[in-house]
């Protein structure tokens, strides 16, 4: 069974991972296209972050995160502010793939599977031809 919610600890750090990919999210989405959005990311095995707490409060949090695991079935999410700060991400929800030292960004609502496509195409992290 998977956390329901999750610290920043729990992940390793920015620095300490050459590839990656993250999806950023927030509360601030509403509620239905949020837990979709976290259900695409569950199915991609992409983990979700949001930049901070709900309403500053951990209890807030926890509970919303519960909420959203029992009426959706969606796991928990991870509350990492550096991850959002180093990967310059204002706007959510972004899809971030790192490769290296390089790292493509793809916001708005856009699939996870289409924001993969586009990075392969056309970002820093492309596939080769």
């Amino acid at each position: 069974m998977l956390p329901l919610f999750a610290s920043a600890e729990g992940s390793p750090s920015y620095d300490d991972v050459q590839n990656e990919k993250a999806y950023f999210l927030s509360s601030s989405i509403p509620e239905k296209t949020l837990v979709a959005l976290m259900q695409s990311a569950e199915k991609n095995q992409v983990p979700v972050y949001f930049r901070g707490l709900v309403s500053d409060s951990m209890e807030k949090t926890a509970k919303y995160i519960q909420y959203l695991s029992s009426k959706y079935g969606v796991s928990g999410v991870q509350i990492d502010p550096v991850r959002f700060s180093e990967y310059q991400i204002n706007n959510v929800p972004a899809y971030v793939e790192k490769c290296g030292a390089k790292f493509d960004v793809v916001f708005g609502n856009v699939s996870i599977e289409n924001s993969q496509m586009m990075i392969k195409k056309r970002g820093d992290c492309k596939t080769p031809s």
